[in-house]
């Protein structure tokens, strides 16, 4: 916990307590939900959705795809992902982040299940691990889910 408060603490200093605006990306294939282990401080070794800061340049979608290739190395193209969009949300309580005031949209991709295999996925960047979750355990693992991760989720795929 401790360390955790530090990686507050120090985030805090650099970067202030938000508004700040991130992008996640929910992607299934079939009845499998994509997920990522955090790296690092906040939520070291929980479980969340591929995502992160969005790039001054960037627009929104961009950045969502951007952090999912970061995050999971997902073997899927641009194209494809584009094609696979269903939805966007934004979620926005003032509580949603311990990081302080943040804002992110939520892009709801979902690839075709065209063949016996999932799509290949490691974790890389700032996620240790990536890896395909059955729908099925999402409600076992809510207090392994970072923030406010699985009402993202529950958003899009009516879990609860």
């Amino acid at each position: 916990m401790r360390t955790e408060l530090l990686a507050l603490e120090d985030s805090r200093q650099k970067y202030g307590t938000g508004p700040f605006v991130t992008v996640d990306a929910v992607v299934t294939v079939g009845d499998r939900l994509l997920l990522v282990q955090r790296g690092r401080a906040p939520g070291k070794d929980l479980w969340a959705l591929p995502g992160g800061f969005l790039d001054v340049s960037q627009r929104l979608l961009d950045a969502a795809i951007r952090e999912l290739h970061e995050e999971t190395q997902l073997a899927c193209s641009d194209t494809e992902l584009r094609a696979a969009l269903r939805g966007v949300a934004v979620f926005d309580h003032p509580q949603r982040s311990q990081r302080g005031r943040t804002i992110t949209h939520a892009h709801y991709f979902a690839l075709p299940a065209t063949s016996l295999s999932l799509p290949q996925v490691e974790g890389a960047d700032d996620a240790q691990a990536a890896r395909w979750v059955a729908l099925s355990e999402l409600p076992g693992m809510l207090s392994q889910l970072f923030d406010d991760h699985f009402q993202v989720i529950d958003h899009f795929l009516s879990i609860a």
